[in-house]
């Protein structure tokens, strides 16, 4: 059985194994906030969050579910609170509101 991912506000990934009854938290070491996540169709995870750093932008970050770390691949125009974004892969592409 698959493992289930949750991300909690500011830098924390949580996983589960309801299998195994194993849970583990990890830091991801970037600080965001007012996340949504999506598997899309080729397997990898990307998240949509409002990010601070250097300021406050809506970006997306690929997720490493081995390691527990988000990577940054690209920051939306965005002039300040950003959170919640929608996240759909239609036809090949990403699409992003928020």
């Amino acid at each position: 059985m698959a493992a289930q991912l949750s991300i909690k506000r500011q830098i924390r990934l949580h996983r589960y194994h309801q299998v195994a009854i194993q849970e583990e938290w990890r830091d991801t070491e970037v600080r965001f906030g007012g996340p949504a996540m999506l598997r899309l169709g080729d397997g990898r995870i990307v998240v949509g969050a409002r990010t601070y750093t250097p300021a406050q932008r809506m970006s997306l970050l690929w997720l490493n579910t081995e390691k527990g770390t988000l990577t940054k691949f690209m920051e939306l125009p965005s002039g300040g609170d950003t959170g919640y974004p929608g996240l759909v892969e239609w036809d090949g592409r990403l699409w992003v509101s928020y």
